[in-house]
């Protein structure tokens, strides 16, 4: 498997460059249920996991964690795309290689060393590959449940992401924030029944999320970054005077 090699520095330069990079890219960032972040002084680590139907959700992680929440974070990455991407292992990134089951173990047993003990966060995309949005059922592999058995405390965070094109000529990224599901060393269920209850509660998430774009429900989502003003605003601005 192929470690994080994490520069502060450099986590906190790419953060300043995710965020230009989502300005210039998409009208603006909208943000429902942040209040259920834990705090980067909790006492456990989290782990968030989200559906994956973007490149994009490899650069979200970065705004959120660093730019907005301060979390001292690490992802996981398929080791084909993370040896591509190379420079995601100075932002906290390290391999998984699904194919291999003993370097997955090894990926597992990494990750919960990175957060026993601590208050740091984990990114893991538990479908295991990009898939339209809507792809239903949402499958997941048991990664996820293995670290957390293996930590023994940890807040496990559902993540929903959305991108839509709506009025603008640029999307918008629609981000809805689940409750954690707070797992103890107590918790001895039988195996496979975390990870059920995760894709359940995600599922629930992404769904919600999509109900409330198509009704056009979204007064509980806060526009958390604006974009750069698109040609169809410039237009209306032309328009009214």
């Amino acid at each position: 498997m192929i470690t994080a090699h994490k520069i502060h520095a450099f986590s906190r330069v790419f953060s300043f460059y995710s965020t230009a990079l989502l300005k210039n890219n998409f009208a603006r960032i909208m943000i429902g249920g942040e209040s259920s972040i834990p705090s980067p002084a909790a006492h456990a680590p989290t782990i968030f996991f989200a559906n994956h139907s973007s490149w994009w959700d490899a650069i979200l992680p970065f705004y959120l964690s660093v730019g907005r929440w301060g979390h001292d974070s690490y992802a996981m990455m398929d080791e084909l795309q993370l040896k591509k991407y190379f420079f995601f292992r100075w932002v906290g990134t390290f391999s998984v290689d699904r194919a291999h089951p003993r370097e997955s173990v090894r990926s597992i047993d990494y990750a919960a060393h990175l957060l026993r003990g601590t208050s740091r966060s984990l990114w893991i995309y538990p479908q295991g590959e990009l898939l339209p949005n809507d792809t239903r059922p949402l499958a997941f592999f048991r990664g996820v449940e293995h670290i957390a058995q293996r930590i023994g405390t940890v807040n496990l965070v559902p993540i929903a992401f959305r991108y839509e094109f709506l009025q603008e000529q640029r999307p918008t990224i629609f981000i809805r924030i689940g409750e954690p599901v707070c797992y103890g060393t107590g918790d001895f269920s039988p195996p496979g029944s975390l990870t059920r209850t995760l894709a359940m509660r995600l599922t629930a998430e992404v769904d919600t999320l999509r109900s409330s774009v198509i009704a056009g429900e979204t007064g509980e989502y806060f526009s958390a970054l604006q974009g750069r003003r698109s040609m169809s605003a410039l237009f209306e601005s032309t328009k009214q005077r």
